[in-house]
């Protein structure tokens, strides 16, 4: 994670130096973006693998809760931040905030004290652990229903998403920082979604909360297809906060159950199927919404793509997650 962590400082830095260098290119951005995205993937994959090894199994959830309550903070903070350093400082330099904000997080995690003990595995080849990492999430009809709901919820959130600044800025007239904004206030959503998961979980149980959070998240945004230039930044706002107390509900409660279901030693593995699975449809999603608004037109793409993601909660509502009480205990 500290690797990974430099890595993207160091990758993102290249922007504002090749700005300043009159040098800067598509074909550069492109290159940094698959970059900073394949450390994110290590990153992120590392970052719950390891949770369970930090705190005991009885505080995976309560821990979940804290970490996204601090990072539901930051993505409101950021975006309304960005927002106006952009408009500011120009997008280059505005970048630098995330330069230093790897920095910071490398930092951080060099801060742990507890020892980093590799968990117990095969030693046999990648393709082995990548069969192990299938076998484990599609052979369980529970992580199989979870990475079918998240992975339509993010393919076609993506599409719609993709479509959102030329909906937005377009359609709608917003400019960039009440985009930012907006985001940024919906994001606030998030921090109360994170600090309720745990006790929604407890009050209706975890699997119910799964398919909340999926519904909660997906079902609100469909009020953005009826969005007018008028109420754009206040409706934009107000979805977004719902939409967020469901994603927070929805990630907190699942990926802790996931932590909680299967052993450390293969922790790893599942989280990296995982992960390949329901963020490998997201540049998908990205190119499915170009090609929609092509064809259709961008505010139909917008309203067919909501509409699709909704439906992502019938997965788990069809599932054994439906029934699942508690997390478990061992």
């Amino acid at each position: 994670m500290i690797l990974a962590d430099l890595g993207r400082s160091l990758t993102l830095l290249t922007i504002p130096v090749s700005a300043f260098l009159l040098t800067i290119t598509m074909n550069l951005l492109y290159v940094v973006t698959l970059a900073a995205g394949l450390l994110t993937v290590f990153f992120e994959i590392t970052y719950q693998s390891y949770i369970p090894s930090l705190v005991e199994r009885r505080q995976i959830v309560e821990a979940n809760s804290r970490l996204e309550a601090t990072r539901a903070t930051a993505q409101f903070a950021g975006p309304t931040v960005a927002g106006y350093a952009v408009s500011l400082l120009t997008a280059p330099i505005a970048v630098l905030g995330d330069v230093f904000g790897y920095l910071t997080s490398s930092l951080s995690l060099f801060a742990i004290s507890k020892p980093d003990q590799p968990p117990g595995g095969s030693q046999k080849s990648v393709w082995h652990d990548i069969r192990e990492g299938l076998g484990v999430v599609l052979g369980d009809r529970r992580l199989r229903a979870i990475a079918a709901t998240t992975a339509t919820l993010n393919l076609f959130g993506s599409a719609a998403q993709a479509m959102f600044q030329p909906y937005f800025y377009g359609d709608l007239h917003m400019s960039v920082p009440e985009f930012g904004a907006a985001f940024g206030l919906g994001s606030l959503g998030g921090v109360l979604g994170a600090l309720i998961a745990t006790r929604v979980a407890r009050r209706i149980g975890v699997g119910r909360s799964i398919i909340l959070g999926a519904t909660l998240s997906s079902f609100v945004l469909l009020l953005v297809y009826f969005a007018t230039p008028s109420d754009a930044f206040l409706l934009f706002a107000s979805v977004s906060f719902v939409s967020s107390i469901g994603v927070l509900i929805y990630n907190i409660t699942q990926v802790s159950y996931r932590q909680a279901l299967v052993p450390r030693d293969i922790q790893g593995r599942m989280n990296a199927t995982m992960r390949t699975i329901v963020w490998g449809v997201i540049p998908m999603g990205s190119l499915l919404g170009g090609a929609s608004s092509v064809l259709i037109g961008v505010h139909s793409t917008v309203g067919l793509m909501l509409v699709l993601s909704s439906l992502g909660f019938l997965w788990a509502t069809f599932s054994p997650v439906r029934s699942v009480k508690d997390f478990p205990s061992a």
